[in-house]
């Protein structure tokens, strides 16, 4: 702490109390500079020792009686000038590859700024100008877009996914002095969203449909051949099947293990959920395909001179296979030559699932194949496959003679041994 006595200096300087703490805050160090009277809180990084050298550069320019290089180093912090959300989201977003976020998160966050807050009226306003009225209005505006290149208006998980990316940035801002209270954290704000419509329903392919892929991969782009039967045959996550690795891959156990992702870039992550690693049993098909496909890849790299990176589904080049061009330049083109409707990768891991549970598996089973952190996200997305149980009986006939029911307990009673 700096304290300036009223003795020895001049200027605008003269007879002020000054205090600069350093302090750490959501993955980044921060200086709150007590200054006039105000509290300045000046976002440094996630380096301590450039919060240290800033600091010392404040204290140096107090010292000396150097206005100008203090106003210099405080910046718009010092004049007053509160940025509009545009601008303060725009840094917010560039300030996301300094924290410790898995790359698909910061891509998220990053795309969903730019493509749903940035255009919308809101961005114009200053910070401190934004209030529940504000995000109300922008919550009413974002229903009202119509998306043309997916002919549909956003659903109540997307409105609700655009408010949470929202609500950081204000929270940011709170954080770094520009205003008090989070107004996109009120909870009355759900209802604005709440009706908006749901997200389209699951469209699993068709066992014809799966063959009619599989085969085009085959004879027309072999590269990936293995990869789509492993999407089909097992259910994982595209970037599970990013960081497959042979080692596990257990031939003998007809198992494989999944114990990493690798969604975006070069990042390889943890898998999503602490239930995600897991193992699957491999069918015939699968494992015979797969060994095939490690001997035509060990020829691969001899030939290529590349060492074997041990990833079970790379790019020619050795890397990753890159995820977007699979989807646009393969993925895609195959379902257009088989002529059926076109899906994402994802709806593989969905087939997946609505066979396991239309062919009467265990819905515990199958959350634990999909590596679900519970039966009921599993419920959630696929209960309308599970196979309907009949009990013989008209049920609903006991409401037209509630003796009956009576009649039942008493007859499962005397079964047990228990006296009505």
């Amino acid at each position: 702490m700096l304290i300036l006595s009223p003795r020895g200096f001049s200027g605008n300087l003269r007879g002020l109390l000054m205090s600069i703490n350093i302090r750490w805050l959501r993955n980044k160090w921060y200086l709150d500079v007590y200054w006039k009277g105000k509290r300045k809180v000046l976002a440094i990084g996630p380096d301590r020792k450039e919060a240290e050298i800033i600091k010392a550069q404040l204290e140096k320019s107090l010292l000396i009686n150097d206005v100008d290089a203090f106003n210099r180093i405080i910046g718009s912090s010092s004049t007053g000038k509160i940025p509009s959300l545009g601008e303060y989201g725009a840094r917010w977003a560039e300030e996301l590859e300094l924290t410790h976020l898995k790359e698909s998160t910061k891509t998220s966050y990053s795309q969903g700024f730019k493509l749903h807050v940035l255009p919308c009226k809101i961005a114009a306003q200053r910070l401190d100008e934004i209030d529940y009225s504000s995000i109300k209005a922008f919550i009413l505006e974002l229903k009202s877009q119509y998306c043309i290149s997916k002919p549909k208006y956003l659903s109540r998980n997307s409105l609700r996914n655009i408010l949470a990316i929202l609500r950081l940035i204000l929270a940011e801002a709170e954080a770094e002095g520009y205003i008090k209270g989070n107004p996109a954290a009120n909870k009355k704000l759900s209802k604005f969203y709440k009706l908006a419509g749901q997200a389209a329903e699951i469209n699993p392919f068709n066992t014809q449909e799966i063959h009619a892929i599989e085969n085009i991969f085959r004879e027309n782009f072999p590269w990936y051949y293995a990869l789509v039967i492993c999407l089909f045959r097992t259910g994982i996550r595209a970037g599970e099947a990013r960081g497959l690795r042979w080692g596990d891959v257990n031939f003998k156990a007809e198992k494989l293990t999944i114990k990493r992702s690798w969604s975006y870039g070069q990042e390889i992550t943890k898998p999503k959920t602490p239930s995600s690693r897991r193992g699957i049993d491999m069918s015939g098909d699968l494992l015979e395909i797969l060994k095939n496909w490690k001997s035509q890849l060990r020829e691969h790299w001899i030939n290529k001179g590349i060492s074997d990176p041990g990833l079970v589904f790379p790019s020619p080049a050795g890397g990753p296979f890159d995820l977007p061009n699979f989807q646009k330049r393969y993925w895609n083109k195959a379902q257009d030559i088989a002529g059926i409707e076109i899906r994402r990768i994802h709806d593989a891991r969905h087939t997946f699932a609505s066979i396991l549970l239309s062919n009467s598996v265990p819905i515990t089973r199958v959350a634990n194949l999909l590596g679900h952190s519970s039966v009921r996200t599993t419920l959630q997305f696929y209960a309308h496959y599970l196979p309907e149980q009949s009990t013989g009986e008209d049920l609903s006939s006991f409401l037209d003679d509630p003796g009956k029911i009576c009649e039942r307990f008493c007859e499962r009673s005397e079964k047990k041994g228990i006296k009505a």
